[in-house]
């Protein structure tokens, strides 16, 4: 699949908005991505071209999930199943998110099955060359009604199976302020069929099948886990027609429906649940970015202690993560703008700082370590501005220092912060050279 998702464009001057009373046939995909930008709110040029090849395998049948930020408050995720060899000519089945996480609004797109009399319960086969969804022959590449994806997530946009919630913690999907028990939640095209009751929209009575599926009971997945509708699978849009998900998706539900609880309510500190626990809180609104202890322990109490060990954070996208208990120093400065900078004075018992080495991602690879200085004096300054041939846009800093012969490796964060302890991470807007703060993810870890 070499482009799944093009660009997003609004087919018509005429095209009325969900809220009117004329008819909207999203029977035909153009009319359905249309309605998508205007409802979730986002622009056509907002969103970047994506395939396959871009995505992250996230199991060991070769199925790849994906991310890009549309907006602020749009995302968009796509899911390859069962990639061939090559993770470009064929796949099982290409599903596609987009997701307004304020408003709870949702499109899905899904690939269409190119090979004929598939056989009952095997693989689909889907040409990796997709049309845009919004192109005049999107009904060529993607299907229309009925639209199976959406029966796999009537409790949210993003099933959070323990596969996939490391890398929907990567793109900033888990606890991100999306709609995890069905109050905004909700398919664009549900509900009343538009002032026109001959034309049944593949979405029709989504909002009853949310709500249906969504009973406020102990046994409600979505109220306990966020991830998928308590005996969803069983329920008539997946099931009536016969229709069967592939294996691997089929699988990833049976494990969360027969586990009981997934482990985002039970915020242990095993590999697994540590998953679960990443947060993504903050708006990232004009003034800067916030992910603080207080903000927590409102917004996701079961993942609030009073007093944690450490605080890691990493920028949505990216898989360099930093820690407040990695250094055996208080730092003056550790950034990818500043370098990093240790001064003895701010360490406590009269102790001096260790001597660290800084090095610097330039076109995807880390320059060689560099020592410029010794904490000898007033501490060890290594600024990025003394560095030698360093590249005019480096993308990350990295710093090292040894302990008991070892070399311990530290990545530090791109922004310039004015918080970063175990009560949260702040950053402003204005403290950066290019007036941007990254959108943060953390993670706050308790005491055994």
């Amino acid at each position: 699949m070499q482009k799944i998702l093009s660009r997003l464009i609004a087919v018509s001057v005429a095209m009325m908005s969900l809220t009117c009373a004329a008819a909207v046939d999203f029977r035909t995909v153009t009319n359905y991505a249309a309605a998508c930008e205007s409802e979730l709110g986002f622009d056509a040029s907002e969103v970047p071209m994506i395939d396959c090849s871009e995505g992250l395998m996230f199991n060991n049948v070769n199925d790849v999930v994906g991310h890009r930020e549309v907006n602020a408050n749009v995302d968009l995720v796509f899911a390859c199943r069962r990639i061939t060899a090559d993770r470009s000519r064929k796949a099982a089945s290409v599903e596609l998110i987009i997701h307004n996480r304020g408003s709870g609004s949702t499109c899905f797109f899904e690939a269409k099955d190119f090979r004929t009399n598939t056989p009952a319960g095997a693989d689909q086969s889907v040409d990796a060359d997709l049309i845009s969804p919004t192109s005049v022959d999107a009904g060529l590449s993607w299907k229309t009604f009925p639209i199976l994806c959406v029966g796999c997530h009537v409790a949210g946009p993003y099933i959070a199976s323990a596969e996939i919630a490391p890398f929907l913690a990567r793109y900033g999907l888990l606890n991100d302020g999306h709609d995890t028990l069905a109050t905004r939640y909700h398919s664009v095209g549900s509900g009343p069929n538009l002032g026109q009751p001959t034309v049944r929209n593949p979405f029709t009575d989504w909002d009853s099948i949310v709500s249906r599926n969504n009973v406020a009971t102990e046994n409600t997945c979505a109220n306990q886990c966020h991830s998928i509708g308590y005996g969803s699978k069983a329920k008539p849009i997946l099931s009536t027609s016969g229709l069967q998900l592939i294996p691997s998706l089929s699988q990833d539900i049976a494990t969360v429906i027969n586990s009981g609880l997934m482990p985002a309510d039970n915020p242990s500190n095993t590999d697994v649940d540590n998953s679960y626990r990443w947060v993504n809180m903050s708006q990232h609104d004009w003034h800067g970015e916030f992910e603080t202890l207080s903000e927590l322990q409102y917004e996701y109490p079961r993942f609030y202690c009073p007093n944690p060990v450490a605080l890691r954070a990493h920028a949505i996208d990216s898989d360099e993560t930093f820690s407040t208990d990695e250094l055996p120093d208080r730092l003056n400065r550790f950034n990818l703008q500043d370098g990093l900078v240790c001064l003895n004075n701010d360490q406590p018992n009269g102790k001096r700082c260790e001597d660290y080495q800084t090095r610097y991602m330039c076109g995807g690879r880390f320059t060689a370590f560099q020592n410029l200085d010794d904490p000898s004096y007033s501490g060890d300054w290594e600024p990025r501005s003394s560095f030698k041939g360093l590249c005019a846009n480096p993308t990350w800093i990295q710093a090292r220092y040894k302990s008991g012969g070892t070399w311990v490796y530290v990545n530090g964060p791109a922004d310039r912060l004015a918080q970063f302890d175990t009560n949260g991470l702040v950053c402003y807007h204005s403290d950066q050279n290019n007036g941007q703060c990254s959108n943060y993810v953390v993670k706050f870890e308790c005491a055994q």
